[in-house]
This record gives structure tokens, sequence and C-alpha cells, in this order.
């Protein structure tokens, strides 16, 4: 796996567990991407986080959601004399099945609220699971218990956020929920970002702004996503060639198509279709 410091980040199995502690005066994360999915979760301390250009103050409780190609950065704020918290890293191919799994219908990755906090009642017990995973990463080899364990709490993880999204706490307006509902449609997400703005009925300015704040992502991102979930899904239920669903969904550039969806999933439309099989067998 790789994380872009400009050096190669490997770790072993699937998923791998840390606690990380900061003081202010440390340098501690500038901004990066890497090809893994993330869940961090903060112990102690303020964080100071920038996401996707969007910045905020992280604290106690607050478990955030990074995807593949997120750019992020996290530090102390300048009030707070260190930052603790526990960190999940998990392979793209052990994410994407539980996620397609549990999801609800419909539901891209692209769309889920990426930041949620853990009420006090619960902080403790989810505390005592990431603890106890980090003793059982530390016996190695991996037991079956560790891959058990930490499966568990991955499928926890990744429920915590997709209930948020699923109980509307995400404050998007009206109006582009609607706009969003219909670009799920491969009819018009076929057709493009054009289709998007037409739809929409305002200036692509206005929607542009709208997209960054409510998604953290652009118009033509979210288009992209739509259109590399239906290749996925495709990937997984038919026997059609990788050329053809690419071209299914509007992207007539395959070597693009390639590329885009290896950034976004961390790994190639072939080798999902294969990871998919083995696990359904």
């Amino acid at each position: 796996m790789k994380i872009l410091f400009n050096v190669d980040f490997h770790f072993p199995g699937d998923i791998f567990f840390t606690n990380q502690c900061f003081y202010a005066n440390e340098k501690t994360f500038p901004e990066h991407s890497h090809d893994f999915y993330e869940f961090f979760l903060v112990i102690s301390g303020h964080v100071s986080h920038t996401l996707n250009g969007r910045k905020s103050t992280l604290k106690r409780g607050d478990l955030q959601f990074i995807r593949p190609a997120d750019l992020h950065q996290l530090c102390c704020v300048p009030n707070s004399d260190k930052i603790e918290f526990y960190n999940c890293n998990i392979r793209p191919e052990l994410f994407l099945s539980i996620f397609y799994l549990i999801r609800g219908s419909n539901l891209s990755i692209d769309e889920l609220g990426q930041l949620i906090h853990i009420s006090e009642d619960e902080f403790p017990l989810l505390i005592q699971r990431f603890e106890k995973n980090l003793q059982l990463q530390n016996n190695l080899p991996f037991t079956n218990r560790f891959q058990f364990e930490s499966r568990c709490l991955l499928i926890d993880l990744l429920y915590r956020i997709i209930q948020y999204h699923l109980e509307d706490n995400c404050p998007q307006p009206e109006w582009l929920r609607l706009l969003v509902a219909e670009m799920r449609k491969k009819e018009n997400f076929s057709m493009g970002p054009a289709r998007l703005f037409q739809l929409s009925g305002r200036s692509r300015e206005h929607v542009s702004r709208s997209f960054r704040f409510f998604y953290g992502i652009s118009p033509q991102e979210f288009v992209l996503a739509l259109r590399l979930q239906y290749a996925s899904q495709e990937l997984c239920k038919t026997q059609k060639t990788i050329a053809e669903i690419a071209f299914s969904t509007g992207l007539s550039n395959l070597s693009y198509f390639h590329s885009a969806f290896l950034k976004k999933y961390g790994i190639s439309p072939s080798k999902y279709r294969k990871s998919y099989t083995e696990t359904s067998i």
C-alpha cells in the first residue's frame, strides 16, 4: 500500500491498527493521500484536520473516514498540548466487499458523510475494541481471532457512517438531494456532467460550490464516481468485457477508465472482478 510522502507504506494483512500520539511542537502529518481506506478516532486533544481543502477541528470522540485519493493533513491546534488517536487502515478489496454487503440501495461511497461523533456512553467501549485489536495484531503471526475481531470492528465503524447518512443527518438542501437522486439514473450519469448542470436549473458556479461544500468533491468528480460505481457493479454481476462496461457508463477512453477506477478503488477493474469472484465462492 502507498502513502504519498514519496514513501511506500506497507502493512501486513488486510487491516492495520496504530495508536498515534503527537505534541504541539512536533511535526505531524503533512498533506497526503494513500491507496487504502482509513478510519481514525480522536482519543484526546484537538486535531486541526484539512480534508480536500476543507479545514475543521476534531476533538475527543470524533471518528473520521478517509477514502483513497482524499487529500488530508493533520496536526495539533495551537492551544492543544498533544493529540492522540487510534488509526485503522484497510485494504480496498476488504473494505469494498464489506461496504457492498451492508450498504443501503443506491448508496455511493462518495455520498457518505466522513465525520461522525461517538457519544460519551459508547466511546469507552470503542476504545477497548481498538486496544484489543492492537494487542492481537502485535502477537504475530496473525491469528484467526485477530481476523475475526478486526473485521467485526470494521463492520461496526462502517455501519456507523452508513447509519448516519441514512438517518438524514447530512444537511444538504432539497434541490441538491433531488439532483443527486436523478443523477443516480444511468440515463443521466452516462451523459456526463453536462446533464447534471442541465437538471440542476442553477448556475454552474452555484452547483459547483454546493457540491464542494456538502460532499467535498466537484460535480465532475461526483459524476465520475457514479459511473465507476455502476461499473463496479457490472463487473460483479455480468460477464461483459471491461471495455463494454466502460463504454456503457459514457467513458469511451478505456485508458482513462482504467486509471480512474484504480485511483478510486485502489485496484484495477480486472482485479476487482477477480476479488469479488473469489470471495463469492
